[in-house]
């Protein structure tokens, strides 16, 4: 969770674990003790919060409604956003994780200035957010970008979602992990890209049969949309060329010509703050002027949520993690994507 003010500048922020398929409403509950406890600690009002985005790791419609997700059993078939609103009491808006970290990287990271470019989520679950001509691409029911779960194992493994053979059964972090329990104990991410760059032959080996399947699956994804970059973030992108390496092999080797003779594969900038600073500037991007006119209001006669520097603290809120106030990359002017 962190707070931004209206120069994207996140103040304040703190992480919290919950278990994987907790309820929504201990979801909520949690996001509301944490901005509570954000907000008293600056001494600020909940009711200058002009708007507040929740990142989910699921597809997003555009009621706010969540498709069905195995990450997040018992949050789907309700609007999320309208849940939210009640159980915060603020204006929320709900979006994909990887669309947010796609938003992040293009206005501040790797994507900056690059008008199609897709952000690739590697971790537990893999997304893929598309920033087309300069804007998001969500598809026709906020389904775009779902790579983790094309095919590409036929009749392989039956995955979470239903299908067989999903990316996400051959190469998410978990099977990764999963892969290498019989020979080395059960290791995280990190320790396995610790024990490949000392050259441990096990550990580089799955990291680079993991990136050759990822590329499989980019390859058919430059086919039908010829991004110019590729970043790549989450957990897994810490193997750098271990993984990227073999991923841009395979890429090349099963892509159109065409597509991906020009194709940039890179790591993400900004790691994982993507997806709060994407949030941020998704969420700044639709306060609607009567709420800048109310905060405006506010700011004068509440000099307390003034630093001494002038800065205004106005928040937005957003379930995740960012950098802190000084980081110059989230101090430039708001973004144009919507």
């Amino acid at each position: 969770m962190a707070l931004a003010n209206l120069a994207h500048q996140v103040v304040a922020e703190q992480h919290r674990t919950l278990p994987q398929g907790h309820s929504m409403a201990k979801g909520l509950g949690s996001a509301d003790e944490t901005i509570t406890e954000l907000l008293d600690g600056l001494g600020i009002p909940r009711e200058r919060v002009v708007s507040a985005c929740l990142s989910i790791p699921a597809p997003v419609d555009a009621e706010g409604m969540i498709s069905a997700t195995a990450l997040m059993p018992g949050w789907t078939g309700v609007s999320l956003a309208t849940a939210a609103e009640r159980a915060l009491g603020l204006p929320v808006l709900v979006e994909n994780d990887a669309n947010l970290g796609a938003l992040g990287e293009a206005t501040w990271g790797a994507g900056r200035d690059i008008r199609n470019v897709v952000y690739l989520k590697l971790a537990a679950g893999i997304g893929a957010g598309l920033i087309l001509n300069g804007e998001i691409f969500r598809g026709a029911t906020g389904t775009a970008g779902e790579i983790g779960h094309t095919t590409v194992v036929e009749n392989g493994a039956v995955c979470q979602c239903g299908n067989r053979g999903c990316l996400e059964t051959v190469a998410n972090a978990p099977h990764v992990i999963d892969l290498l329990t019989p020979t080395h104990g059960r290791l995280g991410i990190p320790r396995i890209v610790e024990l490949a760059r000392a050259g441990d032959p096990g550990c580089r080996r799955v990291l680079g049969d993991t990136g050759r399947v990822v590329g499989l699956a980019v390859a058919n994804l430059c086919n039908l949309v010829n991004p110019q970059r590729l970043i790549v973030g989450g957990e897994l992108s810490a193997a750098e060329d271990l993984l990227l390496r073999p991923m841009g092999e395979s890429v090349r080797l099963n892509g159109i010509p065409a597509a991906v003779r020009s194709l940039e594969i890179v790591r993400a900038e900004l790691g994982a703050r993507a997806h709060v600073l994407g949030a941020v500037a998704y969420a700044l991007a639709h306060v609607t002027p009567e709420a800048l006119t109310a905060t405006a209001t506010g700011a004068a006669t509440d000099r307390e949520a003034v630093g001494e520097d002038g800065t205004d603290r106005e928040a937005v809120g957003e379930d995740g993690t960012g950098p802190d106030a000084h980081d110059r990359s989230v101090a430039e002017p708001a973004p144009t994507h919507r």
